[in-house]
């Protein structure tokens, strides 16, 4: 070897080890949202959604790319965004006809379900398998446990709240934060409410608790911030009890909080994004890159954390923030089937399943009429993590159906069984 191409090849392994120096890892802005306001971001079985004040736009390659998609919708002003597993709901600054629409099609076409809900103007929306929340201006909280086919008011205990500004979920319970109300917490599906945190300061000047900013929650974590005190209330048994921390964050107000694990993500006004991994105790910023910093909400998926600013949204991986790489295969103890990606698809999926032993594994796709269009496993499989392409390039588009059933040691199908909805768009 020449002493010229050693020099090149010390040189370009000296570029290579300085490139994480000079190339840090940051907040990158996404394609197809430009100067709007983003309200709320949701994902559905991993399409993403982002409600802005110019309409409603979806994601289906984890937030690179962006797409409006508004057919019948008006205003376009979206107000919140609500999910569950089969649906995502948007509420709209209309106070008369579809001022609230649901879609089972990750938004290809729209069903209005404000029927028996007061001409108001929709400020929130929560929503899980069981339950939909949507919050008013002047009307409270109205439930609906069939999709938005029916609803009822729940403000038992909310009556002197005049604006419900968030709600969320937590557990087997609901949290209601409001305007000068304070945050409230219902342990009874909305039966009655109660004042959830005792560390908000009630005014007595003004005869009001305080402005709720900021709330989320996964699972039986809960996450809060008010007006009047800086950093933000943690739960761990949802809503039940709080506790307050002020640590590192700066003095202007949270407007925004996501969770991932043990990871608290919070915006404040005009500085940034700051992470805790201690339960709120300490926190780090982390917004290399992010220079729109005027941000509106917080979203997250199963890798990336997503800020909406009045520019557009943001992304940045989760791994380079946690150093934990989210994007790991879980193992799990149990029957594990996972929803196919990316979906919508065309004309290729993947569908991954865990199984905690050795089993006879089916694996089957059907039509939306239940007819089996094809078959992708029937075999014995070892224990552990298993993926399957499906190619739907001889279908038409359309939703379709894969079933996973897993049998004994014995070989007798029928042990675990799980159905989920897939998306084929041409």
């Amino acid at each position: 070897m020449s002493s010229l191409e050693t020099i090149s090849i010390f040189i370009a392994n000296f570029i290579l080890m300085l490139l994480p120096a000079i190339s840090p890892a940051q907040w990158v802005k996404e394609a197809g949202i430009q100067d709007l306001r983003i309200g709320s971001i949701v994902e559905i079985n991993t399409v993403l959604f982002a409600g802005t004040n110019g309409g409603l736009f979806r994601s289906t390659d984890n937030g690179t790319n962006w797409i409006e998609i508004n057919p019948g919708i008006a205003p376009a002003n979206i107000t919140a965004l609500g999910a569950n597993e089969t649906d995502v709901f948007i509420a709209t600054n209309s106070s008369s006809s579809n001022s609230l629409l649901d879609s089972t099609d990750y938004g290809v076409t729209w069903l209005a379900i404000d029927a028996g809900l007061p001409s108001d103007f929709p400020l929130c929306l929560a929503a899980n398998d069981t339950y939909v929340l949507v919050g008013f201006l002047n009307h409270g909280v109205y439930l609906s446990t069939n999709s938005g086919g029916s609803w009822r008011a729940i403000n038992s205990g909310l009556d002197t709240v005049s604006q419900v500004n968030f709600l969320t979920i937590s557990g087997e319970n609901f949290l209601a934060g409001t305007r000068y109300g304070g945050l409230f917490l219902s342990t009874n599906k909305g039966e009655t409410w109660t004042f959830a945190d005792p560390t908000v300061p009630f005014d007595s000047l003004a005869k009001h608790f305080d402005n709720v900013t900021a709330l989320f929650a996964k699972d039986s974590e809960a996450v809060a911030a008010t007006l009047s005190l800086t950093g933000i209330r943690c739960s761990r048994n949802a809503g039940v009890s709080w506790t307050y921390v002020n640590t590192n964050l700066p003095g202007s107000p949270v407007v925004a909080l996501a969770l991932n694990g043990q990871s608290i993500f919070a915006a404040t006004v005009d500085s940034g994004v700051f992470l805790s991994r201690n339960g709120g105790t300490n926190w780090t910023e982390v917004d290399s890159g992010l220079s729109d910093k005027l941000i509106f909400c917080l979203g997250v998926d199963a890798t990336d954390l997503f800020a909406g600013t009045l520019s557009g949204i943001w992304r940045r991986p989760l791994s380079e923030m946690t150093a934990v790489d989210t994007r790991t295969a879980t193992i799990h103890s149990v029957y594990h089937l996972d929803q196919n990606y990316p979906n919508p698809f065309n004309p290729s999926t993947v569908i991954s399943y865990n199984l905690p032993t050795s089993v006879l594994v089916v694996l089957n796709v059907y039509d939306a009429l239940g007819r089996m269009v094809e078959t992708l496993v029937d075999q014995r499989e070892t224990a552990g993590n298993h993926s399957v392409t499906f190619n739907a390039s001889h279908l038409s588009s359309g939703v379709y159906f894969y079933r996973l059933s897993a049998g004994s040691l014995t070989g007798q199908a029928g042990t675990f069984s799980e159905t989920k909805k897939l998306l084929l768009v041409k």
